[in-house]
């Protein structure tokens, strides 16, 4: 359901030269969309040294790790001949929040004395969200839809039919009619929104969606919404229980309904995590596959 959300593993390979500098959009084959809109790098040469600068320019977090690449294409830990600040950017990700302003990334200088000595390559890998980022304990979320709806729930955690892998896991599927008004489960800041697709298209890569991240670092995710179905924009701060768009029945579904799920970064996909829901009076609410969630 979310193969386009998720896979984004990104290489963007520099070579070095002894002059010039480059400021550039990753734009080469096989860098996602978001990756192109989202990150911008800056490589300075001087005579004996490289500097590297990165920019996020989107309002979600990126994960940046670069690696010195010999010349017969293998990853080194050490490049001989050269030194670099901070001395562990190789071994660990360097953060990215999102709208910061220009970083130093890396530091790379010769240290053999000479000029000729050529740069190693550099290959970064992007990763979207923080992987370290921790739910907050006890935390409890609203309701996705307004005060004194009820809907059925036909899929829970661990669904038989399509929540089995771990970026599914532990997601919620609400039956309920197109144009069902959504609201937000938890406060955030909205960084994606997909909305082009038509209802009843089928297709798993043609799900509408919204994103918000959380203030630990989680996400909301809110799917299979309506063709123009977002009332938010990326970037748009959104409180708990404010509206934020319109159910639907985009990509791969048995029939209209909003998937619900809490994420966290895992590597290169973001993995679900369990969450549970309140009432209106902020007492937990258990539900059950096949019985009504009601907002009262």
């Amino acid at each position: 359901m979310f193969q386009a959300l998720i896979n984004l593993l990104l290489n963007f390979v520099a070579a070095g030269t002894d002059e010039g500098n480059l400021y550039t959009p990753c734009s080469l084959p096989g860098c996602s969309e978001a990756f192109d809109k989202a990150i911008r790098i800056k490589i300075e040469f001087n005579s004996g040294s490289l500097e590297v600068r990165i920019k996020n320019l989107s309002h979600d977090t990126i994960m940046v790790q670069p690696s010195f690449i010999d010349s017969s294409g293998k990853k080194k830990t050490s490049i001989a001949n050269f030194s670099w600040t901070p001395a562990d950017v190789h071994t660990k990700p360097t953060k990215l929040d999102g709208s910061a302003s220009e970083l130093l990334l890396l530091s790379l200088s010769r240290v053999d004395g000479t000029i000729n000595t050529p740069f190693p390559i550099i290959e970064y890998d992007f990763i979207l969200g923080d992987p370290g980022a921790s739910h907050t304990p006890n935390v409890l979320y609203k309701i996705p839809f307004a005060k004194g709806k009820k809907f059925k729930v036909s899929q829970g955690f661990n669904g038989s039919f399509s929540h089995k892998a771990k970026t599914r896991k532990h997601a919620i599927d609400i039956e309920m009619p197109i144009g069902t008004t959504i609201c937000a489960c938890r406060a955030g800041k909205v960084v994606d929104v997909v909305e082009k697709f038509n209802d009843n298209s089928g297709k798993e890569a043609e799900t509408n969606y919204i994103r918000i991240l959380h203030s630990d670092g989680t996400y909301g995710i809110y799917a299979h919404l309506t063709q123009n179905g977002s009332d938010v924009q990326i970037g748009d701060d959104v409180d708990e229980g404010g509206i934020i768009g319109r159910s639907g029945n985009s990509g791969k579904t048995d029939g209209a309904h909003l998937h619900f799920a809490v994420a966290k970064s895992d590597g290169h996909v973001l993995a679900t995590i369990p969450w549970k829901f309140m009432d209106s009076s902020g007492a937990e609410i258990t539900w059950t596959v096949g019985q009504d969630l009601e907002h009262n």
